[in-house]
């Protein structure tokens, strides 16, 4: 079970920001919150959220990258170039971070924009 639908059954809804976090209406009720958030803690499996992706899913985050690419691309921005699939899954495979195109190709900055979402396995399901 993902710990944001655990709190919503729990009454209490919630949203993921756009840097990842999960944001939960307490709506005043901070100490149900706190029981809430104690018995989602003992039935979430976080280790499902930090289990490796399979191939399907890395190639999943892959293409959404691309297309997140072809968007930045088209808003104006240079990110970096993309890499084949296959070097993309050796650099996930290997511990390396992957090939992003939140990033640009000229300063290694990153790149914000609310026009491209950047892709989160979460967000397949």
């Amino acid at each position: 079970m993902q710990l944001q639908a655990c709190l919503e059954e729990r009454g209490f809804p919630s949203q993921m920001t756009d840097d990842g976090m999960l944001q939960v209406d307490v709506g005043g009720q901070h100490e149900a919150y706190e029981r809430a958030s104690v018995e989602c803690d003992e039935v979430v499996d976080y280790g499902a959220a930090a289990a490796p992706l399979s191939e399907a899913e890395i190639r999943w985050v892959y293409d959404e990258n691309v297309k997140a690419f072809d968007c930045l691309v088209a808003e104006g921005f240079t990110p970096e170039e993309p890499v084949s699939f296959e070097v993309f899954l050796a650099d996930y495979r290997e511990g390396r971070p992957p090939w992003t195109p939140f990033i640009t190709a000229e300063s290694n900055a990153p790149i914000m924009t609310q026009e491209c979402q950047e892709p989160s396995i979460n967000l397949e399901e």
